[in-house]
Order: C-alpha cells, then sequence, then structure tokens
C-alpha cells in the first residue's frame, strides 16, 4: 500500500512538473512572438523611412531579420511567417508570400506538425498562393490535402464559416470544375447568413465570388440575379470592399449584356 501511493504520488508530481513546463514553454512562445511583432513595428523608423513608412517596409525588415536568425523557436517562427505569408499574399507581393510560407511549412515539418491546425493552414495558404499564381499542379495537392485535414479538425458550420471553401472555390475556378465550386458556395452562403445575417461582409464576399463562378459556367441569368441582390443588401448598409465592389460592377454589366438587357447594361458598367 505504502509503495504504490508513494508511486502515485511521483507519478502525480512529474505529470505537474511536465504540466509547469509546458505552459512556461508556452508563455516563452508567447513572448517571443509579441517581442518580435514589436519589433516590426518599431522598425518603422520615421528618421530612416519618413513618416509615410508603409506595411511592406515592415515586412522587409521582418524578412531580413528572420534570414539572420532572429528567433530560437521554430513553432514561433513558423507562426510569424504563416502571418506575414498571409499579409504580404493580401498586399499583392505573391513572391513574398511563397518565400515565408514555404519556411513555415519547412518550420512544421521539421517540428512533425504538418497534421496539426496550424501547419494544414500554411500548405493551405501557400496553395492559394500558387493558384493565383497559376502553378495549379503545385497548388492542387496543397489545398485538396490541407482542406481534407481541416475537415477532421472543424465541425461542418466551422468549416463553412472558415476560409477553407474559398481556397477550394478558387481551385475549382482554375481548374475548370464549376458545379463544384457552385455547390460549395451555395452550401457555404446558406450557412453564413444564417450565422452572420444577411447583410454581413462575408456573405456579400461569398454572393460575389459565387457570380463570378456562376459568369465562367456562362450562366449569367443566374450571375445577374446574384449582383442584383448585392447592389439591393449594399443599398439596405451592407458592406463590400472596393475591390470587390468594382468586381461585381464590372460582371454586372457583362451579364446584362449577355442576357439581351443591353441599356441597363451601359447604366451598370
Amino acid at each position: 500500500g505504502t509503495s504504490w501511493q508513494a508511486w502515485r504520488a511521483t507519478q502525480s508530481e512529474s505529470a505537474a512538473l511536465l504540466a509547469q513546463a509546458a505552459s512556461e514553454h508556452r508563455q516563452q512562445q508567447f513572448l517571443e512572438t509579441y517581442r518580435f511583432l514589436e519589433a516590426i513595428l518599431f522598425s518603422a523608423d520615421p528618421d530612416e523611412l519618413g513618416r509615410e513608412a508603409r506595411v511592406t517596409d515592415m515586412l522587409a525588415w521582418a524578412e531580413r531579420e528572420l534570414s539572420h536568425g532572429a528567433l530560437l523557436d521554430p513553432f514561433v517562427e513558423s507562426v510569424l511567417c504563416y502571418t506575414l505569408g498571409v499579409a504580404s499574399h493580401r498586399l499583392g507581393d505573391a513572391a513574398g508570400a511563397e518565400r515565408y510560407l514555404r519556411r513555415a511549412m519547412e518550420r512544421h515539418e521539421d517540428l512533425g506538425t504538418s497534421a496539426t491546425f496550424e501547419g494544414a493552414h500554411v500548405r493551405l495558404a501557400l496553395g492559394g498562393v500558387l493558384v493565383d499564381l497559376g502553378r495549379i499542379e503545385e497548388a492542387e495537392p496543397l489545398v485538396l490535402g490541407s482542406a481534407s485535414a481541416l475537415g477532421t479538425l472543424l465541425d461542418e458550420e466551422s468549416f463553412d464559416l472558415s476560409t477553407v471553401p474559398l481556397y477550394l472555390s478558387s481551385l475549382w475556378l482554375r481548374t475548370g470544375e464549376y458545379d463544384k465550386a457552385e455547390e460549395l458556395l451555395r452550401r457555404i452562403l446558406a450557412t453564413r447568413e444564417r450565422v452572420k445575417g444577411p447583410s454581413h461582409p462575408d456573405v456579400l464576399d461569398t454572393l460575389v465570388r459565387l457570380s463570378r463562378t456562376l459568369g465562367f459556367a456562362e450562366k449569367f441569368a443566374e450571375g445577374t440575379s446574384v449582383l442584383e441582390r448585392v447592389q439591393e443588401l449594399v443599398a439596405q448598409g451592407g458592406e463590400l470592399s472596393v475591390s470587390a465592389q468594382c468586381s461585381a460592377q464590372a460582371n454586372l454589366g457583362r451579364f446584362l449584356y449577355a442576357v439581351g438587357r443591353t441599356a441597363v447594361a451601359c447604366t451598370a458598367m
């Protein structure tokens, strides 16, 4: 009895020490991440860059620091490279985005965490960059593989509300699988409307993506109906990015012309 109790006490103490060590390690990772992000912001020195420092200037500083081995923890490096990669992609720097995301993917491979939530998102984002670059053969296994992995980690509603379906639909547009893209976008549209409301920016963005898909499939009448709905929602106060508004306006004019509503098409464009 005494030996068993002593063994149990030792095991409990060991488990507590391991939990404490894991917690301290995670805190150290958060601290290193915070310090690097803080350093990125402080890199926009007005004495060197003037008062009009750009986000791209800070990203360039971050890349130089990473190349010099500024980070000690590979997981922190993977997280930051993912964040910087996504930011670069949104700023239109596909080459920079690819460099960051490949580095993040390499760190996950080194750590054996490629199949985790974070690792799958890195591969998904890299696949999205390669889709935009037209390198479909490289992109397809990354997008499909990571989407499958995330599909097992997320419930259906969370999956529909995430960015994963958007990457999938973009891939299928480039591979000519318009029916699959349309089916997926209609499904996530229903989920987003139910959860976020009909005028939420994510709903409007999904409607614009759906209209673009319908245009590729030459379903111009359906695409026109979708874009006219977007116009109504925006008029009622719904928010849509400037780029999405421009895309929607141009496509609406093209669709109206295709269905024979020429006079209205000229007004729309």
